[in-house]
């Protein structure tokens, strides 16, 4: 209760400023649990229960009234703001609740956090906290510094979908921080919209079953892309899905209105002087082409709870601009270098950085500002236990399996070749696989046996007894069932014969029906090797391959990684060329689209890299460095600091460990950000030459370390690529003293071994595997 008693202590000090505004801000202090989203029905909230619960906590704050009759009177107010607050915002989160069915994820806390984060008298006057300057006086009597109510719309005509093809004064209300609550609520629900591209319609065909003999009706793209339902078209078309975006409400009602193509001419609004950076998505998606027969920009109108696009919004928006109590975190960095008092006009008029029109001078460290901000509220969340929160520059790229991923990518089809060799005394089937046909796709079929409607969790690979069967990837065998012959229908649980083989990634395949098995639990396996021979064992009618691929304990598709038609690709090449590529223009953004497409894409990959794939590749050649090199280098790098810092630097470029951002390199735009990598990298041949001098794993092994200044963090990964000797050093320097930097007692300083170590592990375990899972090189 330390906060409480520094509140109460404040409270003797300045009861008289406080009294009107305390009811609002001591809700930081206390966030009741039986309030939490994660069990509490928004629409069941009751103020009489709500208080009966916290009166204890709101009871003190009327101590320093003597007089009964005035404590009394002070309690009235305070609780009648309270519930005013309360009821409020339960009374909105109930209407997004029972509109959309979200019950768990929209956290009351989240928003009570942002609405009153910092709000103690103490953050006024630089710090004294005693409640004399006028800008203390101006915060706490209008509540300008934290919190609006617009008491000209009641909560019953606030409408959870607004309409904006109407007035005005409709959008205006939307768009500005009428009701702090309203917009807050507004912010954390997004919207999403798609860029498709369409290749044509659905080929349907007739084909027989070479089991039953039955004519079946087959869809497919023949021609590419994979069943999407278009809106514009009301069914489905052959299309690929170039990209995701999420937008805030706003900036989708502005897009969807002037832009969505299923809207009839009359029902379209211009929104004068309101430019979003959708407008760039839906201007790259028209223009982007590639060979495709017709580019779509799709809406979709369910939005979804988006903690991301909510801590978004807050980043850039101005709502932190406008707090009073919050003008301190702005001081060292944007108000003293530009001479202002304050952020907005409203709060010191012509002082201010918006009267002296350098918003966009001060923009990089603004965004910087406020993601700071943002990385507070987000602490104390956790701190209460709320997690699950998803923020721009939350995730780490450091952390992502690109080297799983290829493996998975590199798997062989598992049927073998006729002719087999021995290695060893290991018989491999390595060729071109023997003639088979698909007769059954993974997803929700009629079983062949049963007649019930029912999930297939494989592919069924249709060929003659006999047939080798080989390991798709390398591994060791963990389950083998044997015994059964054909005929047996509940043998093996109905798979028959059958074999699971868990991979180095942790992913599994399991190959069942055999007509024999050729290999033991715990063997080791080679990709390519003979593990077993095609039959009908088990719940069967005829010889085939029924083929599962398990990616984190879930079935998946596997002509997603495997396929008759490329059947043994070659893994991912490991080091590569800084200059040169092999890819066409073409090739290369419809290979990043697809990856996109099939991936969740990070939001900047998406509209700066997969959307411009063609100014991305025209650029790099001219500036005579590998498209490819740009776009995984900047993906592993993760974006940071990214354009939503206002710099276009998505490299790292000068970005040194712990030098802060104002170090990095700052660019108009993207073309120029590749420019500028293209210099950096100039003087290197390969990818393994430009790491060893690029990537710096810092001056010393920083205990515990951290992502930005490398050291301990990061030994886990690099260990395999150190020599013995070294690793058993560097594991007992960081489980030893902790050590916080250059200079600091108990640091050790890396040597060579480790930074070469640290270049190799970056280009070996993900841009390699990273560029192979893209470009498929």
């Amino acid at each position: 209760m330390k906060k409480e008693s520094k509140f109460k202590m404040l409270l003797q000090k300045c009861a008289p400023v406080v009294l009107f505004a305390i009811a609002l801000f001591s809700v930081i202090l206390v966030l009741p649990t039986n309030t939490n989203a994660a069990n509490f029905e928004y629409k069941d909230f009751d103020w009489d229960t709500f208080y009966e619960q916290s009166k204890t906590y709101w009871d003190h704050v009327c101590d320093y009234e003597t007089d009964a009759k005035a404590k009394e009177k002070c309690e009235t107010k305070i609780l009648k703001l309270q519930k005013k607050f309360y009821t409020r915002l339960y009374k909105l989160l109930a209407k997004y609740q029972a509109k959309y069915g979200y019950s768990n994820k929209a956290d009351d806390r989240i928003i009570i956090e942002t609405v009153f984060f910092g709000v103690m008298p103490s953050n006024i006057d630089g710090g004294e906290g005693n409640g004399n300057s006028e800008d203390y006086k101006k915060f706490f009597q209008t509540f300008i510094g934290a919190f609006n109510f617009d008491d000209n719309v009641s909560d019953d005509e606030i409408e959870v979908e607004p309409d904006f093809s109407g007035s005005t004064a409709a959008k205006d209300y939307y768009k500005n921080e009428t009701d702090t609550l309203q917009t807050l609520i507004r912010n954390m629900y997004a919207y999403t919209t798609n860029c498709i591209g369409v290749v044509g319609d659905i080929h349907v065909e007739e084909v027989e079953n070479p089991e039953t003999g039955e004519i079946q009706k087959i869809e497919s793209c023949p021609d590419g892309g994979t069943f999407t339902y278009i809106d514009k078209y009301g069914g489905y078309k052959c299309a690929d899905q170039i990209g995701t975006y999420e937008l805030g409400f706003w900036e989708y009602y502005v897009s969807k209105y002037a832009h969505d193509e299923t809207l009839n001419l009359f029902q379209k609004v211009i929104f004068f002087g309101l430019k979003f950076i959708d407008d760039k998505n839906w201007e790259s998606c028209k223009n982007y082409g590639a060979g495709y027969n017709e580019m779509y920009y799709q809406y979709n109108d369910r939005p979804q709870l988006s903690t991301y696009q909510y801590f978004e919004y807050l980043k850039t928006s101005d709502y932190y601009d406008k707090k009073a109590h919050l003008q301190s975190y702005f001081k060292e960095t944007v108000l003293e270098p530009a001479n202002a008092k304050c952020m907005t006009k409203d709060l010191c008029g012509d002082k201010s950085l918006e009267a002296l029109g350098k918003f966009e001078e001060y923009q990089t460290e603004i965004y910087q500002v406020r993601s700071e901000i943002n990385l507070e509220i987000i602490g104390i969340l956790t701190e209460y236990g709320v997690t699950g929160i998803d923020w721009p520059g939350g995730g780490n790229v450091a952390l992502m399996d690109f080297a799983g991923e290829a493996s998975r990518n590199g798997m062989w089809w598992p049927i073998g070749s006729s002719a087999t060799e021995n290695k060893g005394g290991i018989v491999f089937a390595s060729g071109d696989p023997a003639p088979t046909t698909i007769t059954s796709p993974f997803g929700m079929r009629i079983h062949p046996i049963s007649g019930t409607y029912k999930m297939h969790n494989g592919i069924d690979i249709a060929g003659p007894s006999g047939t080798n069967i080989i390991a798709s990837s390398n591994g060791q065998v963990t389950y083998v069932n044997k015994g059964c012959v054909a005929g047996n229908m509940s043998c093996g649980g109905g798979y028959g014969n059958y074999i699971i083989i868990t991979h180095g990634n942790g992913d599994q395949t399991l190959y069942a029906h055999l007509l024999s098995a050729n290999v033991n639990n715990g063997d080791t396996v080679q990709q390519g090797q003979v593990i077993g021979k095609m039959g009908t064992t088990g719940s069967s009618t005829g010889n085939h391959l029924h083929y599962e691929v398990i990616v984190g304990g879930s079935r998946v598709d596997p002509l997603q990684y495997v396929s008759p038609d490329n059947p043994r690709p070659v893994g991912a090449a490991g080091d590569f060329s800084v200059h040169e590529t092999t890819l066409t223009k073409e090739e290369f953004m419809q290979k990043l689209a697809h990856y996109c497409a099939t991936h969740s894409c990070d939001r900047v990959l998406q509209s700066e890299f997969v959307l411009k794939a063609g100014t991305v590749y025209d650029v790099s050649i001219a500036n005579n460095v590998n498209p490819e090199l740009v776009v995984v280098r900047a993906i592993v790098e993760g974006f940071s600091p990214h354009k939503t810092n206002g710099s276009n630097n998505h490299w790292g470029i000068r970005c040194y460990n712990g030098a802060g951002i104002g170090a990095c390199s700052k660019y108009n735009s993207l073309e120029d950000g590749i420019r500028g990598f293209a210099n950096t990298v100039a003087s290197y041949s390969m990818a393994s030459d430009m790491m060893s001098k690029y990537a710096y794993i810092g001056a010393v092994w920083y205990n515990p370390g951290s992502w930005s200044n490398g050291g301990c963090i990061y030994f886990p990964y690099i260990r395999e690529f150190m020599s013995a000797g070294r690793a058993a050093t560097v594991e007992g320097i960081c489980g030893g003293p902790k050590c916080s930097g250059p200079g600091a007692p108990g640091c050790t300083s890396t040597n060579a071994e480790d930074q070469q170590a640290y270049a190799t592990w970056q280009v070996n375990k993900k841009m390699a595997p990273l560029r192979y899972n893209i470009f498929g090189l």
